[in-house]
């Protein structure tokens, strides 16, 4: 009786020692206002978890995008919003909803050809140059039409590593961002 005794205090103050050590361990994840120091720190991701708490689609994207589409300051540059931005290799990418960039679609890996491509090719049974991507799916392939019918010739030339299109996406230089930090605590102008 005294040993079921002894071994039942030993695993209660067990318990009690490890329930008392994991309650004194708070975790706090970092979170973050400013896309950049986001993406420098969680690497590659599709889309934001909950440690990025700023605006989603910060005015500043917008300029800088418009820098890389070579468009003018200003009104233009409004036209490009609301921007969307990932992260990639650490880095802040970013899209124009604005101008109709499908930035929340990442092609199709399916290798059966679309309604719009086996309509496309009966239409024009012959053409030896990559189809466009027709339709409001996009495909990771490029096809061609013989005979009447869609075939894959091969993958998209400009597929990122993440498997969207790079023509749609714009790496933003950390310049770009327009931020100051005072006191740990990120501003935007």
């Amino acid at each position: 009786m005294p040993t079921a005794m002894r071994r039942y205090s030993f695993w209660t103050i067990a318990g009690l020692s490890i329930l008392a050590i994991s309650s004194s361990c708070t975790s706090t994840k970092t979170t973050f206002l400013d896309p950049i120091a986001y993406c420098a720190a969680v690497g590659t991701l599709d889309q934001l978890d909950e440690r990025y708490i700023g605006p989603a689609s910060p005015d500043w994207l917008e300029i800088s995008l418009a820098k890389r589409l070579k468009l003018p300051v200003g009104p233009s540059a409004e036209a490009l919003g609301p921007v969307a931005w990932r992260c990639a290799g650490g880095e802040v990418v970013a899209c124009s909803f604005g101008m109709g960039m499908p930035c929340d679609k990442k092609p199709s890996t399916s290798r059966v050809p679309t309604k719009a491509a086996i309509e496309f090719c009966r239409a024009f049974p012959d053409i030896d140059r990559a189809l466009p991507n027709l339709g409001t799916e996009l495909s990771a392939y490029r096809w061609i039409c013989r005979r009447g019918f869609p075939h894959l010739v091969g993958f998209q030339p400009d597929l990122d590593p993440e498997g969207y299109f790079k023509r749609y996406w714009f790496a933003i230089p950390p310049d770009d961002a327009l931020s100051a930090s005072v006191g740990g605590v990120n501003f935007r102008d």
